[in-house]
């Protein structure tokens, strides 16, 4: 089956640069709640996490949980095992939005995909954060074990990835990175891919109308070696640069 066969409904693509779940990210939330529904059916939170009983990981879900109750917003709570041998996906309810929340992108393209792209195809919003925000591009890439104790010191591996924005590869937390970390990430795409670099407190958005940036930061797409744009919020990005696989 085709998951982007033609369609006559299809949700908004909302990737957030960081987890999004700090105070600091309320305006980002304001802005981008105008975009779900709104329905009593509310947000399901996935849980992709590598260690889904990890406590720093059950935090987070939590603060996801509080996030939306503060903005009068109804969740259910998914935690999905990322197993190589699991054969089906969880069952999801209908919902405004799915929130993909994890550390492991290699998950994303084997036991979550149907379930959460056809609620995507009927409509609802998918909002992907740090880790899952890089699993949309074309390509993706994950950390090498074992972890040094440095980020710069780390090694990747290129992934495919879930292929909703052709040509890309998307780069979170873009404005922290640590000087070298660009340069090593570029050398693992293939020549012509757009890395597409995001902000913590920034989201890029796609839907049927084309891309543009939201919230606070900016959205920097490179290509060889090259900023092709560095686009701030408000700003939409030309279709020659980026856009969704509808």
């Amino acid at each position: 089956m085709d998951l982007f066969a033609p369609k006559t409904t299809i949700g908004p693509l909302i990737v957030l640069g960081g987890m999004g779940l700090q105070p600091v990210s309320a305006p980002l939330w304001r802005e981008l709640l105008t975009l779900l529904p709104r329905t009593a059916a509310g947000i399901i939170i996935f849980s992709l996490a590598a260690e889904p009983h990890k406590a720093s990981y059950e935090q987070r879900i939590k603060q996801a949980e509080e996030m939306f109750c503060r903005l009068d917003i109804a969740t259910q709570t998914i935690r999905a095992h990322p197993l190589a041998n699991q054969e089906q996906p969880p069952l999801l309810q209908p919902s405004d939005g799915i929130f993909l929340i994890g550390d492991e992108p290699r998950a994303l393209s084997t036991i979550s995909q149907s379930a959460i792209w056809q609620q995507y195809k009927a409509g609802a919003a998918v909002i992907a954060t740090a880790s899952m925000a890089a699993a949309l591009g074309e390509h993706t890439f994950a950390p090498i074990k074992p972890y040094p104790p440095t980020l710069i010191a780390q090694e990747f591996e290129r992934l495919p990835g879930a292929g909703l924005l052709p040509g890309a590869a998307i780069l979170p937390y873009f404005d922290r990175f640590p000087n070298g970390l660009l340069s090593r990430l570029e050398q693992l795409f293939p020549p012509g891919i757009a890395l597409v670099g995001i902000d913590e407190q920034a989201a890029l958005v796609a839907d049927i109308d084309g891309c543009h940036v939201a919230g606070l930061g900016n959205v920097t797409i490179l290509r060889h070696n090259e900023a092709d744009l560095v686009a701030e919020a408000g700003t939409r990005i030309p279709d020659e640069l980026l856009y969704l696989h509808r």
